[in-house]
C-alpha cells in the first residue's frame, strides 16, 4: 500500500515515513536507508525523513552521519523532544557525555514528562558523580 502510494506520488512524507519503518522493523536498514535516501530527494527539508536516517545510520554504526541528520531534523523542528533525544542518545552511546546532558536536558525542557531523557540523564548522573 504504502510502496503504491510513492509511486504514485513522490512527495507524500507519511507513506514514505511508514514503508520507511516498515523496512526497518523487518530488519533491512540498508534498504530502509537508501528509501530514506530517496525520500529526501523529494522532501528535503522534512524533519521526520532526517530523523528516520539518523536513528537508521545510527544502528548501523555511522555515528557522524547520524548526527549531521539529528542536527538536520532539529534545525528543521527545533520542538521536537524526541529529535533532541535520540541525539543525547548517540552522544551517550559515543561517550561523549557532555553533549549527550545537555541534548537531554533541551528534549525534558520541551516535553518535561519524557521518560527517557529523565532516567537516561539521571544514569548520566550518577556515572559522573562516582
Amino acid at each position: 500500500m504504502y510502496k503504491r502510494a510513492v509511486q504514485l506520488d513522490e512527495k507524500l512524507v507519511r507513506a514514505w515515513n511508514n514503508l520507511i519503518l516498515l523496512t526497518q522493523d523487518h530488519k533491512q536498514p540498508q534498504d530502509a536507508l537508501q528509501m530514506v535516501y530517496r525520500a529526501l530527494e523529494f522532501n528535503a527539508d522534512e524533519a521526520s525523513l532526517h530523523f528516520l536516517a539518523g536513528n537508521i545510520l545510527g544502528q548501523i554504526g555511522q555515528a557522524e552521519k547520524s548526527e549531521e541528520h539529528f542536527k538536520r531534523a532539529i534545525s528543521l523542528s527545533p520542538l521536537t523532544a524526541k529529535y533532541h533525544y535520540n541525539l543525547a542518545v548517540l552522544y551517550h552511546r559515543n561517550k561523549r557525555l557532555s553533549d549527550a546532558k545537555e541534548y537531554y536536558q533541551k528534549a525534558l525542557s520541551l516535553d518535561p514528562d519524557h521518560r527517557g531523557a529523565k532516567q537516561q540523564l539521571q544514569v548520566l548522573i550518577n556515572k559522573s558523580s562516582k
